[in-house]
């Protein structure tokens, strides 16, 4: 949402008023706040007789976000269930994606005596992957 603050009208923004301690406290990175438990993504602090002014809008995406995590996180931590073996065993899985990969090279004419160029040319090498490994 950081890239639409610059587009938005004042109208379509909330107003903060701190103090450089409460600014500093409530800030969250470069362009962040978190101000009474909400995030919001802001436009360039203001700074004028010792109050920082804050044009901000709420980003609820974020928020929502940050609860489903939290939800997530208390959920797995506070369950006494043991993990079942198969899915201790699957995230222990280290995989390797299978992919193809092209091969460009130049032919001199005297090392390809013994085959044809049309072969070589048309030839594709495909890096196979081994199966995920305990």
């Amino acid at each position: 949402m950081r890239e639409n603050i610059a587009i938005l009208s004042p109208d379509e923004m909330q107003v903060f008023e701190l103090t450089p301690s409460e600014y500093e406290s409530a800030r969250e990175n470069e362009h962040e706040v978190k101000i009474n438990g909400r995030m919001y993504d802001h436009a360039t602090p203001r700074f004028e007789k010792g109050v920082v002014i804050l044009y901000a809008k709420h980003d609820e995406a974020e928020d929502n976000l940050l609860a489903l995590l939290e939800e997530v996180v208390n959920t797995a931590t506070s369950d006494t269930e043991e993990v079942p073996t198969e899915l201790t065993t699957f995230f222990g899985l280290d995989f390797i994606t299978q992919c193809s990969a092209s091969v460009s090279f130049t032919l001199i004419t005297k090392e390809r005596s013994w085959l044809p160029a049309e072969k070589l040319q048309s030839e594709q090498l495909s890096i196979e992957s081994p199966p995920p490994q305990a």
